[in-house]
């Protein structure tokens, strides 16, 4: 990633400078996501299942939580003391309604390797290997520019089938899940397209999240990882949390009210997504 200047595409056209006055200001200003879409679905999602917005604080405080328990991550690194409450979540200011400061991930700089090898060669490396079950990606194709919640929502689905039918299992065998949160809307979408991870369905996540234990310490881990919104926007948080967690090597962040032995993430967006199952065995 490079964001040295701390926002999007500063250096593409008119977000050159301090202010865009093309038609650009309506989407680069924003990056070509865009809160507005995250804003648009998330308003959706509330009105089409009768939720409410306060339901999600406790999945925001939670990746927080985790994100200053990551010690390469940029909250941990930079605002170590920068400890989010529910009241300041419910507090915190308008992105576009009804997302807000902290229904967002911020831009870093930072880069990941990982080593792919044999079951077989693996097995003398000093570390505990830990095994790509089943892998997959979605591209569907839109009606328009933006994506809408139920072509999202389908597409989430779509691609937590594939992942338990390239891995073998079934979404009740996950022991935990570091689906994408670029905007946390985007998490809800994908962990209930899992199809059954914790018993939640499409729906459900907020209340679970309302009423449920969703730590590191409970029964059904939710993002262990912290995500972006935890750590900065990478895109491979995710995947470093889940190799550690099986391997027992998350520190501080280390899931302890179950054993990780098959978990589920992958990155990028419900409508592209590329994920991967990880296990402790060769399944």
């Amino acid at each position: 990633w490079h964001n040295l200047s701390g926002r999007y595409y500063v250096g593409q056209g008119a977000a050159r400078g301090d202010t865009i006055a093309t038609r650009e200001k309506w989407t680069t200003g924003w990056g070509t996501v865009g809160v507005y879409q995250e804003a648009t679905r998330f308003q959706r999602y509330l009105w089409k299942y009768g939720k409410r917005k306060e339901m999600f604080a406790n999945f925001v405080v939670n990746s927080k939580r985790n994100g200053l328990n990551f010690p390469e991550g940029f909250f941990a690194q930079n605002r170590p003391d920068d400890v989010v409450t529910r009241e300041d979540y419910l507090g915190a200011r308008w992105l576009a309604k009804p997302a807000n400061l902290y229904d967002a991930d911020i831009p870093v700089c930072g880069a990941a390797s990982f080593l792919f090898t044999t079951a077989e060669r693996a097995r003398d490396m000093k570390q505990k290997p830990v095994y790509v079950l089943g892998h997959t990606s979605t591209q569907p194709a839109a009606r328009s520019l933006l994506h809408t919640l139920e072509e999202e929502e389908a597409a989430a689905a779509s691609t937590g089938r594939k992942l338990t039918e390239a891995a073998g299992i079934a979404a009740k065998d996950y022991s935990f899940e570091n689906m994408y949160d670029g905007y946390g809307m985007f998490h809800v979408i994908h962990l209930e397209g899992l199809g059954g991870y914790a018993g939640i369905r499409k729906g459900d996540a907020l209340d679970f999240f309302e009423h449920e234990d969703i730590t590191n310490e409970g029964p059904h881990p939710i993002s262990p990882s912290g995500g972006n919104i935890g750590s900065g926007r990478t895109r491979f948080w995710l995947h470093i949390d889940s190799i550690q967690q099986i391997q027992g090597r998350a520190g501080a962040r280390q899931i302890t009210g179950v054993k990780p032995e098959i978990g589920v993430d992958g990155a990028n967006f419900p409508q592209s997504f590329h994920g991967l199952v990880w296990g402790a065995t060769p399944g």
